[in-house]
């Protein structure tokens, strides 16, 4: 019973905060929460869905470039390991890569590669900043990896998204696009 009460709660505030995501400000937010749970529903389909979006799709240089990204799973609740993490990469609208900065590794996770259920219906979801990923996810401080480009204009993010436990090998692969401006 307190795992059916503590889905739910937790579907809630996954909502909520999906709710807030998707308010446009100015038109410059990318409103991709609202995307999300727009196509979010409980269809009997062991589908997950990843979905990665900006919180401003037009950034000035030097500010932090803000991502949030989501996974949504199917009817099935699947216990994961995180092991393989978030990759992101960016690129200009030429197909250039912009430079990695790294203290030595260029992806994200929770850890080392814990365990955890992915409810039915679940959702997981974070928020980084691409310009500085900190060593020590609970201090700010030193920046374990990042990326800062220097000229304005129009940028990709392609973020990824692979999880691996037992037999089951996923990933989920998104692209949005970013503008910078002086």
């Amino acid at each position: 019973m307190p795992t059916n009460i503590t889905t739910h709660l937790s579907l809630v505030a996954t909502c909520i905060i999906l709710g807030a995501c998707a308010q446009r400000s100015r038109g410059t937010s990318s409103g991709c929460g609202g995307e999300l749970l727009a196509r979010f529903t409980r269809e009997p389909t062991p589908v997950r869905t990843f979905k990665a979006c900006l919180a401003r799709d037009t950034v000035r240089l030097g500010a932090p470039i803000i991502l949030h990204y989501f996974i949504a799973n199917g009817r099935d609740p699947v216990r994961l390991n995180n092991q393989g993490g978030f990759f992101v990469r960016l690129e200009s609208e030429g197909g250039d890569s912009v430079p990695l900065y790294s203290q030595g590794s260029s992806t994200h996770s929770d850890g080392d590669g814990p365990l955890f259920t992915l409810p039915a219906w679940g959702i997981l979801g974070q928020t980084v900043d691409l310009t500085c990923m900190p060593l020590d996810p609970y201090h700010s401080g030193t920046c374990w990896w990042g990326y800062k480009p220097q000229q304005p204009g129009r940028y990709r993010v392609i973020a990824s998204f692979t999880i691996w436990f037992a037999n089951l090998g996923w990933r989920g692969v998104d692209t949005t696009e970013l503008v910078l401006v002086r």
